[in-house]
C-alpha cells in the first residue's frame, strides 16, 4: 500500500470470521488514507474455531463510519476488478476458499495468481522435512480445485519464504518509527505476540519480528529477477502435503529460491517506514565492487519505458534461474564468459557480446567457472520494444544472442546512467536507452560479413583441430554461438554441414596416410581424430563403399612420389 510499484486496487477478505476481518481491513485503509481500495467480501469459515486477537485495536472503530467500499457479492467484485484493470494481479496469502468460487472468471481472463503457498523441498523453520502448509491444509479441497484447474498460477512455498524476518536496523527503523504504517503493524504485532497461542514460532518482540510468511508475494511482484522459478508436477494429498508427482500433467510454476534477501529486508524495512508512497523515480541498490542496481518506477511512456538498469560481477559458476521475467533485459559482456540457455536453447557467450532475456520465457544463465564474466544490462518494456529489438537482429527466428562491435560505447552509456539524479532519470534514461538501440543498429548491416566471419573461423578451426576428437559442440563454443544457428551459416555458405565438413576433412587425411604410410588401420584412426577405430571404418565404408584395407590395397603409391599433408 505504500509502494509505488504496485497498484493495490481491491483487498478480498475469506476464512474465519470475515465480518471481523473486514473490520481489520477498513480500519487500517482509513488510516493510511486508502478508501479508494474496494473490500470484497468471502466467505467464513470454521466460526467455531474463529479467534479475535486483535478485537482489542478494533475498540475504537466503527464499521458503520467507514466510508470507503465494501461489495458483499464476491463473484461480482471480482468480475468488475477483472474486466476494469486488464493487467490486474491476484496476491493470494490465505486459503483458497473464496478464490475458488470465482475460478471460471480467472480462467477466462488468465488472470496471474501469486500466492504464498505450499512446502516442496523444505518445511516450516527451513527444515529440510516437507510440512502440510498453513493455506494448504486450512482447505484442501479448495486448494486441490486451483491447483488443478489450469490456472496462470506461480506458488512461492516455504522454501522461499521460511526465513523472512526483520531484525537488526530493519526492525529497529520500523519500531522506532512514526510513520501510520509501522504504527499500524507494531501495535498489531505487540497484541498478537502477548496473547497468541499456536503453532506460530515467537520472537523477541523487542528486537525481531515474526516470520514475515506473506511478504513474499509482494517480494516477488516487485522483484522477480531474484528468483528462481521451476515449472514442477505437484499435486495436493489428503493430509495438505504439496507432492512433487512425475507421472501429474499438473505442472505449476514454483519459487524454488530466492537472491538477496538482505536487500528485499532492507527495501520493505524503508517501505514501512514511511507515511506516503514512495515519489522518487528510483530505487538504488547495491554492494561495492559486487553490483549496481536501479530500479525506475515510472513510466513515462508508452511506447518504450526503461526499467531497469545496472552492472555485475559474477563469481565462478554464478547463475539466475530458471526464472522468467515481465520484461525485457538486455545484457552486454565487458569481460569474461558464461551461457545462456533460453528454453531449451543453450548459447555460450563471451566478451563484446549481447544476449537477451525476452518476458514470459523460461530463462537460466550461468558464469564461467574460470573466467566469470562481467556484464552490464538494461531492462526495458513497452509497444515499441519488440520492433526495436528485431531491427537490431534479436528475436527473428527465435534469436537471443548478437555480436557487437562499437560495445566499449554501450558500456560507457549505462556507467554514465548510473549517476543520473531521480528527477531526470526518466527522460534521461529513455533518451539513453534509444541510443543504445542506435549504437546497436549497424550490426544489423553487418550481419552477412558477419556470419562470413563465422564460417570462416569454424573451417580454420576444423583444419587444424580434425586430429583431435573435437565435436560440433567445441566448435560452437570456441565461436561463441549456438550450435544450431552455425548449423544454418555453415549450411548456407558450404553445402554440406559442420558435421560433414568434419567427416570429411578426416576422410581425405586418412586416404593420404593409407596411400603413403605403413601405418595400422587402428593408427590411422586416431591420427584422423576417430577415438574408436570401428566407427571410423564403418563412417569410411559408408562414404566411400569399400573399406580401408581395400582402398589402401587398390591406391598404394610410393611415398617419393607423394607430398604428403
Amino acid at each position: 500500500l505504500t509502494s509505488n510499484m504496485l497498484d493495490v486496487k481491491m483487498i478480498s477478505v475469506t476464512c474465519g470470521d470475515v465480518e471481523y476481518k473486514i473490520k481489520l481491513v477498513a480500519k487500517m485503509l482509513t488510516l493510511l488514507n486508502r478508501l479508494d481500495v474496494v473490500i470484497a467480501k468471502g466467505k467464513s469459515t470454521d466460526l467455531e474455531k474463529a479467534i479475535y486477537p486483535q478485537q482489542e485495536w478494533l475498540s475504537d472503530f466503527d464499521i458503520n463510519n467507514y466510508k470507503g467500499v465494501i461489495l458483499d457479492d464476491y463473484y461480482q467484485a471480482y468480475k468488475k476488478a477483472i474486466e476494469e484493470y486488464q493487467d490486474i494481479n491476484i496476491l493470494a496469502i490465505g486459503p483458497f476458499s473464496s478464490l475458488v468460487d470465482v475460478i471460471p472468471l480467472l480462467r477466462v481472463y488468465n488472470v496471474p495468481i501469486i500466492a504464498m503457498a505450499a512446502s516442496i523441498y523444505k518445511g516450516y523453520f527451513n527444515s529440510d522435512v516437507i510440512s502440510p502448509e498453513c493455506n494448504i491444509v486450512s482447505d484442501i479441497e479448495s486448494s486441490k480445485a486451483i491447483f488443478n484447474s489450469q490456472l496462470n498460477l506461480t506458488i512461492l512455498p516455504l522454501d522461499v519464504c521460511g526465513n523472512i524476518i526483520l531484525n537488526g536496523n530493519d526492525y529497529k527503523e520500523v519500531k522506532e518509527s512514526n510513520s501510520i504504517p509501522s504504527k499500524i503493524v507494531i501495535d498489531n504485532y505487540l497484541i498478537w505476540d502477548n496473547d497468541y497461542v499456536g503453532g506460530a514460532k515467537k520472537f523477541d518482540a523487542s528486537v525481531s519480528s515474526s516470520i514475515l510468511y506473506d511478504l513474499i508475494v509482494v517480494f516477488y511482484m516487485q522483484f522477480p529477477q531474484y528468483f528462481d522459478v521451476l515449472k514442477l508436477p505437484i499435486e495436493i494429498d489428503e493430509q495438505g502435503y504439496t507432492r512433487i508427482d512425475e507421472h501429474s500433467h499438473n505442472k505449476i510454476y514454483v519459487a524454488t529460491r530466492l537472491h538477496k534477501l538482505d536487500v528485499l529486508l532492507q527495501y520493505a524495512s524503508e517501505q514501512l517506514s514511511t507515511n506516503v508512497k514512495h515519489e522518487v523515480s528510483t530505487i538504488r541498490m547495491g554492494i561495492i565492487n559486487r553490483y549496481q542496481l536501479v530500479f525506475v518506477l515510472k513510466k513515462c511512456n508508452a511506447m518504450l519505458s526503461l526499467t531497469e538498469y545496472g552492472w555485475e560481477v559474477k563469481r565462478s559458476g554464478a547463475h539466475y534461474g530458471p526464472t522468467r521475467r515481465d520484461y525485457y533485459i538486455l545484457h552486454l559482456i565487458e569481460s569474461g564468459k558464461g551461457f545462456l540457455k533460453v528454453n531449451d536453447k543453450k548459447y555460450y557467450l563471451k566478451e563484446g557480446q549481447c544476449f537477451l532475456i525476452p518476458p514470459h520465457i523460461q530463462t537460466y544463465y550461468e558464469a564461467d567457472n574460470e573466467d566469470p564474466w562481467k556484464y552490464y544490462w538494461i531492462g526495458f518494456d513497452g509497444l515499441e520494444a519488440k520492433e526495436l529489438l528485431e531491427k537490431i537482429g534479436l528475436l527473428v527466428d527465435d534469436k537471443y544472442t548478437i555480436d557487437t562491435i562499437n560495445y566499449q560505447n554501450i558500456i560507457l552509456r549505462i556507467k554514465n546512467m548510473m549517476d543520473y539524479e531521480d528527477n531526470s532519470i526518466e527522460y534521461r534514461g529513455l533518451a539513453a536507452l534509444y541510443e543504445i538501440f542506435a549504437d546497436l543498429m549497424p550490426q544489423n548491416q553487418l550481419k552477412d560479413d558477419k556470419n562470413k566471419e563465422y564460417v570462416d573461423v569454424a573451417i580454420k578451426y576444423i583444419n587444424s583441430n580434425y586430429s583431435k576428437p573435437i565435436t560440433i559442440n567445441d566448435i560452437s563454443k570456441q565461436i561463441g554461438i549456438e550450435r544450431t544457428y552455425l548449423y544454418r551459416l555453415f549450411t548456407e555458405k558450404m553445402n554440406v554441414s559442420p558435421q560433414e565438413y568434419l567427416i570429411n576433412i578426416r576422410l581425405e587425411n586418412a586416404k593420404v596416410l593409407l596411400c603413403n604410410t605403413n601405418k595400422s588401420i587402428k593408427e590411422i584412426s586416431l591420427l584422423v581424430g576417430y577415438s574408436n577405430y570401428i566407427s571410423f571404418i564403418k563412417t569410411f565404408e559408408q562414404k566411400l563403399l569399400c573399406s580401408p584395407s581395400q582402398y589402401r590395397l587398390s591406391n598404394k603409391k610410393e611415398e617419393s612420389n607423394y607430398e604428403t599433408r
